[in-house]
């Protein structure tokens, strides 16, 4: 895979200490193992993207298996993708690249790696996040998988090279999905159901809202739209909590009304996922 210079848009070759275009642009590397490609007109803010409060809840949460169907609906996606381009040598040279546009901790990036792996197909997992605190975990926790900080607004990477993105509850900018996407590359999306934890929202809002279903992205086809709902049972104090501070519920609801949820030390609540698979239309 290219990676492509933020500054200048020249490529970029990653070095052992961090990465550097022709021109001399310079980007360390974190002694955690990820490279900083987050140019300051880029972040918005001081530190944007998830904080460790926010982080952490997910990565216990997630550590739990409460989402484990949905990783392995996932690896099993995109391992057939796989498959299906690489039935055909010519339409992919060198590995497969896959790349993960708001990984986080890397729970999702490594499931893929290691499914991509039980193929024995030649494939190169990246992660890619806005927060540095999210890939200060990510990178110690799974070796081996590259991991860089960077806007899934402006991606770090040239023209056509991904054959596989991936975009778990992240926004995104379809014009850079075009640009980097390969000739036959995909992208799969996913994104909340209209029931996803509808019980959770029940007890914090007064009228809780299905989620409305997202809308089809001008210029692709879609190749697939899957859906996955399972319960997901929690049975301490501390699941709860993990799960509401990794929700935006928490900062949108009423301080009042979130405290009702205290006295409660269990809930089982349903997760609903949309997930697309689109390809962009041949121009």
């Amino acid at each position: 895979m290219r990676w492509r210079c933020p500054i200048c848009a020249g490529d970029l070759a990653l070095l052992q200490d961090g990465a550097r275009c022709q021109l001399g642009h310079q980007f360390d590397r974190a002694r955690q193992g990820y490279i900083n490609l987050l140019p300051v007109n880029h972040k918005g803010s001081r530190e944007p993207g998830d904080g460790a409060e926010m982080i952490k809840a997910r990565q216990a949460f997630l550590a739990a298996g409460h989402y484990q169907p949905l990783a392995n609906r996932l690896v099993a996606i995109v391992c057939d993708g796989v498959r299906d381009r690489v039935r055909d040598s010519s339409r992919i040279a060198g590995p497969v690249n896959v790349l993960d546009c708001g990984c986080g901790e890397g729970y999702y990036t490594s499931a893929l790696a290691a499914g991509l792996r039980e193929l024995h197909t030649p494939s190169r997992v990246t992660g890619l996040d806005i927060s540095r605190m999210a890939l200060r975990l990510a990178s110690r926790q799974h070796a081996g998988i590259e991991f860089a900080v960077a806007s899934n607004f402006h991606l770090p990477v040239q023209d056509d090279q991904i054959d596989v993105m991936i975009r778990i509850f992240a926004p995104g900018d379809f014009g850079e999905v075009r640009r980097v996407l390969s000739p036959q590359g995909i992208i799969i999306v996913v994104s909340p159901g209209p029931r996803h934890l509808y019980e959770l929202k029940q007890g914090i809002y007064a009228e809780p809202r299905n989620h409305v279903a997202p809308t089809m992205p001008e210029g692709f086809d879609c190749l697939l739209e899957d859906t996955l709902q399972f319960p997901v049972v929690l049975q301490a104090r501390e699941e709860i909590d993990a799960l509401l501070t990794m929700t935006p519920f928490v900062w949108t609801a009423r301080r009042e009304t979130v405290s009702e949820l205290d006295h409660l030390t269990q809930l089982t609540t349903q997760a609903d996922f949309i997930i697309r698979c689109y390809q962009p239309i041949a121009v």
